[in-house]
């Protein structure tokens, strides 16, 4: 049964990096095409996102996290980066 959650957290871990280096290069096109230098901080955001997926991947694999841990930063994970698309869909919008 631990297993099935290890298994399930890497597939969170992924699905972190993954859509953070989707954002990033989306983030990048818009200020490369507007120029707007808010743009950068939602980068940095999400920079930060992909690193705390790839820490939380590395952490696991390590064997450092076992199941009941990993509920707290899959959680802030999600909350953090449901932020960032709040954010970054009014800056889209501006």
């Amino acid at each position: 049964m631990n297993s099935y959650f290890l298994i399930l957290y890497f597939l969170f871990s992924f699905v972190f990096i993954a859509s953070s280096l989707i954002v990033i290069g989306v983030v990048l096109k818009a200020h490369m095409s507007t120029g707007r230098t808010d743009m950068l901080y939602l980068l940095a955001g999400f920079i930060l996102i992909a690193l705390a997926g790839v820490s939380m991947l590395m952490a696991s694999a390590l064997g450092l996290i076992t199941f009941p841990n990993i509920v707290m930063p899959l959680v802030i994970s999600i909350l953090t980066a449901g932020f960032l698309l709040i954010s970054y869909s009014f800056l889209s919008e501006a």
